[in-house]
């Protein structure tokens, strides 16, 4: 009997201390909910992409894409992939703390140096070159690779990827942002736009929690008045541009209040955002490429419009021509080979507004040649017997070179079962 008492005495102790814990915990979880604020506070999520992390340290997004068509075949309509992609947006806060310090930089130049070494070694991304931006409201470091050529799981599929690299410098520490995406099928190019797109107005319109002032903009312009840079660049789609302009408008109103700037007029542009329709390009003598450079103008209120009065220069490097080079507003420029093009060249997108002006970087590489090259079996004939009895077989294959060997769409065998041959001759039996 005694023993029942002792127990049901530990019992009731048990369920007390049990419900002071949760009041204590009661009291405490406005504290801890402070404490706990995530990284991230606000984004603009692409459709169909999931958040898989949004804690304090860390925000992970990613998302999937898969474009189908219904095609005729003997087995009856069947569904065809036309392609699918995958793109990845991490963000994490580091205070000098880390288990991996390659993953911190300690300057602006230690990213320019070291801003590419975590790409996959798999893909050979042509690099726009570092540049400094804003990300969220504060000022970061930015660098972007693009890769076009073979799948890696099927060399007969295009792939086109893109990683970003960025990196947002605090008083102790910092913000690595890196993303990825890619697109690979048939129609890989159109549905890559789009892929890009999304990651560029992602990062456009991500805004981060008070992460200390002090230190976020050493070394870069604007840190002695506390200025953010009026300018974003970004890839294809107009959904880009809408959810940069957002994020800018938003960046300005923050960085007036911190500075007790005057409110601008409602039609007085606050910054200006550059488009680019591509990030890489391939040239040739006999083939040109073309591609578009936009600027628009963004309100306080976050909408945007053509910018009719902003300036477009193109520098161009060794070996290629462009026209028009110059242009208000919009570029519509054409790209051709005058010469040698040094592996890793880039046209620069110069962008000048009375706030100021960016610049932006377009990959362009000579495209491959191909040829027909012939052998004769047996190898080393070099005459025939007019008696007659002897033969010989002229082979003929395609050769692709330079770009054209990475190139998907090209197939030889395809391109060799169009070979013809002459079959007149006076003196031989062909």
């Amino acid at each position: 009997m005694r023993a029942l008492i002792r127990r049901r005495d530990r019992v009731r102790h048990a369920a007390a201390w049990m419900a002071l814990a949760s009041i204590v915990a009661l009291l405490l979880l406005p504290a801890l909910a402070f404490a706990a604020d995530n990284l991230v506070t606000s984004k603009s999520l692409p459709d169909d992409w999931s958040v898989i992390f949004d804690d304090p340290d860390l925000f992970h997004v990613a998302g999937f894409y898969s474009r189908m068509e219904t095609v005729d075949t003997e087995y009856g309509p069947m569904m065809q992939a036309l392609w699918q992609g995958e793109a990845r947006v991490s963000v994490t806060l580091s205070t000098g703390n880390t288990m991996f310090p390659e993953d911190e930089y300690s300057s602006w130049e230690d990213f320019q140096s070291r801003s590419t070494e975590g790409a996959s070694a798999d893909l050979a991304y042509v690099w726009d070159g570092a540049r400094r931006t804003t990300i969220g409201g504060y000022e970061a470091y930015l660098n972007v690779g693009t890769y076009s050529g073979a799948s890696l799981g099927d060399p007969t599929e295009p792939r086109y990827d893109r990683a970003w690299v960025a990196w947002v410098p605090l008083a102790e520490g910092g913000v690595r942002i890196v993303g990825d995406g890619w697109a690979e099928g048939m129609e890989a190019g159109a549905g890559f736009d789009e892929v890009a797109g999304d990651v560029d107005g992602l990062l456009g319109s991500l805004q981060f929690r008070d992460l200390g002032a002090a230190g976020a903009t050493s070394g870069l312009p604007g840190a002695e008045t506390g200025e953010t840079s009026p300018w974003r660049t970004v890839g294809a789609g107009i959904g880009a541009v809408a959810a940069a302009a957002i994020a800018l408008a938003g960046a300005m109103a923050s960085s007036r209040a911190k500075t007790g700037a005057e409110e601008p007029h409602p039609d007085q542009p606050v910054g200006y955002i550059l488009q680019l329709s591509t990030r890489s390009l391939q040239v040739s003598a006999e083939h040109s490429a073309s591609f578009t450079v936009q600027v628009f103008k963004v309100l306080p209120s976050g909408s945007y419009q053509p910018a009719n009065d902003a300036a477009i220069v193109l520098h161009i490097p060794s070996g290629v021509s462009v026209q028009p080079q110059t242009a208000y507003g919009t570029l519509q420029t054409v790209v051709w080979q005058t010469g040698a093009i040094a592996a890793g060249s880039t046209i620069t997108v110069e962008g000048q507004s009375a706030l100021g002006m960016t610049t932006a970087s377009v990959g362009v590489a000579a495209a491959g040649e191909s040829r027909i090259v012939t052998r004769i079996e047996p190898a080393g004939t070099l005459a025939l017997s007019t008696q007659g009895g002897q033969s010989i077989t002229l082979i003929a294959a395609v050769e692709l070179l330079g770009a054209d060997a990475t190139d998907p769409a090209l197939d030889p065998l395809a391109v060799r079962a169009t070979i013809e041959f002459a079959e007149d001759s006076e003196w031989l039996d062909i």
